[in-house]
């Protein structure tokens, strides 16, 4: 299982910690891929790339640029996907650029891909009518690549599954 994610802040004990520790003590093969923006445990921040374990989970910090705002590309990570050879990739964010690559990348790799949305009203702006203009061109687009390649969508939260609903255009739950 790789879990890809953009930013990771493995200090501050969040989900993607915590799943991965779970899941490697059920006896899975599991690692982390992510940028190489970090944040140290004193709270500095940085850039930290290469490879790495931090709690016995193999983690690989790939170089990164911002597309837009707080989205990334993450440098290598077709490569690094194509290597790893995993069965499943957990996606940690639906609606951004990593989730579109993962979703394009997972015919070709063969694995299983689920994305979950860690995104809400309250953390992501859609204001205005550029903002929505572009939520919507990515609900036509690539938001159906997404719905199609992944085989489970799910949230973190209310609050993120209305969010994902409306994002992909998906029924409400």
């Amino acid at each position: 299982i790789v879990h890809v994610l953009d930013h990771h802040f493995e200090h501050l004990g969040y989900e993607v910690t915590y799943l991965t520790q779970a899941q490697r003590m059920q006896g899975h093969d599991v690692s982390i891929v992510a940028s190489d923006l970090y944040v140290a445990a004193d709270g500095s921040r940085g850039k930290r790339g290469g490879y790495y374990e931090h709690n016995g989970i193999p983690t690989y910090r790939l170089r990164s640029f911002s597309v837009l705002g707080t989205r990334l590309w993450l440098t290598g990570l077709r490569k690094l996907l194509l290597q790893l050879s995993p069965d499943v990739v957990h996606q940690h964010g639906a609606v951004d650029v990593t989730a579109i690559r993962a979703a394009a990348y997972q015919r070709r790799t063969g694995y299983a891909l689920v994305c979950d949305c860690h995104a809400a009203d309250f953390n992501s702006r859609a204001d205005g009518l550029l903002r929505r203009g572009a939520y919507s061109l990515f609900r036509q687009t690539a938001g159906r690549l997404i719905k199609s390649r992944a085989g489970a969508l799910t949230a973190i939260g209310e609050n993120e599954q209305a969010f994902l609903c409306k994002s992909l255009g998906l029924p409400a739950a």
